[in-house]
């Protein structure tokens, strides 16, 4: 995604802003001679192209503890730096309608993170400075974005989370491709999710539709065991003879043969397990009337 932020054209005011959210969001920017690092190259040479553009400054890439860095001497440095400090809100930097997202992207490369939206849908951009998180937090609301502040680890941290948040934030941005995947791959999660919940429902029931079955024939076959077989109504001899020819069938399929609702026939089906229990019931009373 930041590859793609990193090839977005601004020209004119939009390239100080961008370069201004680069710096004020930086890990490392002072009036000494190496005052810009990232762990992206493509950031470093964006950054370099900006001041090119903005101040006629040409600074070089170098590598400095394990980032990459840009360089210049003392006196370039000191006139960015002077420049940037002056500036006392950051809407100051504004001078057009696209200002505000050139800044935004610029803040985005350069303390911006976005998690994996396979996992879930999480962007943030983390600073030092509490009152650069609220101004933030102001700037993105007052667009309808859905931002807050938390804090983390010494860092103030502004985020967004849920599909149409980040994937909003991401178009303001100018990543219009990450953010129509970011939809797709929230509708694909959301359908899996509902073909997931079906299944399980349907499962659920069929584990239902097995053990009412199987608690079925079982109470059947105690009733055939005991002799109680015989002196059950015609309209339980006829639900039982159904169930034991179609030990696996489903209740709505039972019904179908016999012509029986299916509330109909849950109801015989029902009367028997009930008998079969009362075998029990009976069976562990006692003569003097107390169960054992």
């Amino acid at each position: 995604m930041k590859t793609e932020l990193c090839k977005a054209k601004v020209s004119g005011c939009c390239e100080y802003a961008e370069l201004y959210g680069i710096f004020l969001l930086s890990r490392n920017f002072s009036n000494a001679d190496i005052f810009f690092f990232s762990d992206r190259k493509d950031i470093t040479d964006k950054t370099a192209h900006l001041i090119k553009s903005v101040y006629g400054i040409s600074v070089d890439g170098i590598m400095f503890n394990g980032n990459y860095a840009l360089k210049s001497d003392i006196l370039s440095v000191g006139q960015i730096y002077a420049d940037f400090i002056t500036t006392e809100y950051i809407t100051d930097v504004f001078s057009c309608e696209n200002c505000f997202e050139a800044f935004m992207r610029g803040a985005f490369l350069s303390a911006g993170t976005i998690t994996d939206p396979q996992k879930s849908f999480h962007a943030e951009i983390k600073t030092k400075h509490e009152n650069v998180a609220i101004s933030l937090e102001n700037m993105l609301q007052s667009k309808r974005l859905n931002a807050h502040i938390s804090t983390r680890k010494g860092y103030f941290v502004v985020y967004f989370k849920g599909n149409e948040s980040v994937s909003d934030f991401l178009a303001l941005m100018g990543a219009s491709k990450k953010a129509l995947e970011v939809i797709d791959i929230a509708l694909m999660n959301d359908m899996r999710n509902k073909v997931n919940r079906l299944q399980n429902c349907e499962n659920a029931n069929m584990d239902k539709m097995v053990n009412a079955a199987v608690r079925q024939k079982l109470a059947i076959n105690k009733l055939m065991d005991c002799g109680r077989f015989s002196t059950l109504t015609d309209e339980l001899k006829e639900a039982a003879n159904l169930r034991m020819e179609n030990p696996d069938m489903s209740l709505s399929g039972l019904s179908k043969i016999c012509g029986l609702s299916r509330s109909g026939l849950n109801h015989r089906l029902g009367k028997l397990v009930e008998i079969a229990d009362s075998i029990d019931e009976i069976k562990s009373t006692c003569s003097c009337g107390r169960k054992t």
